[in-house]
C-alpha cells in the first residue's frame, strides 16, 4: 500500500464514522492520545505502553503463582449462574 493509498483509506474510514457522534468522540480520543509525549496510542483501561503491558503481565504471573486461577469449566459455570441471574 502506498503513503497514498493509506492516507485515502484512513480518511475513508473517518468519513464512514463522521454521523456516529459516540465513535467519533473514541477517535478523537485515540488520536489525541497518539500525540503524548512517548508517541504511544492508549485506549481507556487497556494496559497499551510497554511498561503498563509489563506491569498486567507480571501481575498476571504473580495470580498464576499464587493459585488464583479458574478453570474453564469453573468459567463457564459462573458465566451460566450470572445470565441466569439477569434472566
Amino acid at each position: 500500500m502506498t503513503a497514498m493509498d493509506l492516507r485515502k483509506a484512513v480518511l475513508q474510514e473517518v468519513v464512514s464514522l463522521l454521523d456516529d457522534d459516540a465513535a467519533m468522540q473514541r477517535l478523537l480520543d485515540f488520536l489525541l492520545s497518539l500525540k503524548h509525549a512517548d508517541g504511544q496510542a492508549s485506549i481507556v483501561g487497556l494496559p497499551y505502553t510497554r511498561q503498563e503491558r509489563q506491569d498486567a503481565l507480571l501481575r498476571a504471573e504473580e495470580e498464576v503463582m499464587a493459585g488464583h486461577v479458574s478453570t474453564h469449566e469453573e468459567v463457564v459455570v459462573r458465566i451460566k449462574e450470572r445470565i441466569e441471574a439477569w434472566k
